[in-house]
């Protein structure tokens, strides 16, 4: 059986898009991500009022960093995906979130439910380890520089994770609440 994971908009599998590396399986920018990574640039940068090279520098700091966030937020599922026996065929970072393709036997509603809550404990996480890094650095966010990028990691962070939670269809809190639903329906079957 083969499953596939979304973490924010269910993307088209028409054609694969271009590997852009592999470690153990395929890693790929969808189109969409492509062409928002400049625009996202763009906008950070000119977004501050000061043309500085300090700032362009941050600006593209901040988008290495939310690309970044994103994919640790898919390894979190990736990594439960394989501790629990299954085959990850790829991951896939679009310009509104990631996908987790990955296949195997049928699992339980706790595993699926586990699958899908890993990636915001990672994204979590994630802001964890930035704010602690954010807080030993000091200085003030209006400076600009590491100072800033790293605030914007952490805020990055906790909204991927808050967001993530939300019980929609095509979000992982919708995939927790479908695995607590069908966990307790079959609870009540076997009762």
């Amino acid at each position: 059986m083969r499953l596939a994971r979304v973490a924010s908009v269910t993307c088209s599998r028409t054609a694969p898009n271009p590997v852009l590396f592999e470690v153990g399986f395929p890693i790929r920018f969808s189109r969409g991500l492509k062409l928002l990574v400049p625009l996202l640039l763009l906008a950070y940068g000119l977004g501050s009022g000061e043309q500085s090279s300090g700032n362009w520098l941050a600006s593209a700091g901040c988008v290495v960093l939310l690309l970044g966030s994103v994919a640790v937020h898919e390894f979190g599922h990736v990594l439960i995906v394989r501790r629990l026996g299954l085959t990850v065929n790829g991951v896939t970072l679009t310009a509104f979130g990631g996908l987790t393709d990955y296949e195997g036997p049928q699992r339980s509603p706790l595993a699926q439910g586990l699958i899908a809550f890993a990636g915001p404990c990672a994204s979590a996480l994630l802001a964890v380890v930035l704010l602690a890094v954010r807080l030993s650095v000091g200085g003030n966010d209006v400076d600009g520089g590491l100072a800033s990028v790293l605030t914007f990691g952490v805020g990055t962070n906790a909204l991927i994770t808050v967001v993530n939670l939300l019980p929609f269809p095509t979000l992982d809190g919708g995939q927790i609440v479908r695995s607590l639903w069908r966990g307790l329906s079959r609870g009540r079957e076997h009762a």
